[in-house]
């Protein structure tokens, strides 16, 4: 169900559900809800809030075009495996009528002995969005294989994120983008309170 609000005297679209894929957390007050809606900064805790990324900084709320934007890092998260309830992943062949579902690679029911091949993987996670949780701004990702959401409750289980960002940061050294992807972790720590 699709969640709205006043903003500017026009009616936007916010989110879908507890996702606000048009609104960021730092934007929440900039809104009014209408009846029947989700209220932002009433429901804050509840609710999971655009990431914010750096070059969308002059968008206002409901103007974000890419509403499930995110962006796929490698991380070895052991406990990814079995702590998440993992989805199927469906590949089709509409050449040949063909429909296949196979268990996501990334969970612990990833059938053994099937090779599977990685080309142009964004990663095993991505970064989605941000949810209060215990008074910090954690981030929630998804598998980069299925979309299975999960969040990372505190710094600890947040840092390999941080350090794949800024990996992302130095690898790209002599590139615009490098400037792009050191905001993105600076904001994941401001997040949880790391300085």
């Amino acid at each position: 169900m699709g969640e709205y609000a006043k903003f500017g005297g026009r009616e936007v679209k916010i989110g879908t559900c507890e996702d606000m894929w048009y609104l960021r957390y730092d934007q929440r007050s900039k809104v009014s809800p209408l009846p029947g809606n989700v209220d932002p900064v009433r429901d804050a805790a509840a609710l999971r809030f655009r990431f914010p990324w750096p070059d969308e900084d002059a968008k206002n709320p409901g103007d974000f075009e890419d509403y499930g934007r995110g962006i796929g890092v490698t991380v070895d998260f052991p406990w990814m495996r079995e702590s998440i309830d993992h989805y199927t992943v469906q590949f089709i062949n509409t050449e040949y009528g063909l429909n296949v579902c196979l268990p996501c690679p990334e969970g612990a029911k990833a059938m053994d002995g099937v090779k599977i091949h990685r080309n142009g993987y964004r990663g095993n996670v991505v970064i989605r969005q941000q949810r209060l949780h215990e008074g910090r701004l954690v981030i929630v990702c998804e598998c980069g294989s299925c979309g299975a959401a999960f969040r990372l409750p505190d710094w600890e289980s947040a840092m390999p994120v941080f350090m794949a960002i800024n990996a992302k940061a130095e690898f790209r050294c002599e590139v615009d983008d490098a400037g792009f992807y050191r905001q993105i972790a600076k904001r994941i720590a401001d997040g949880y309170g790391v300085a």
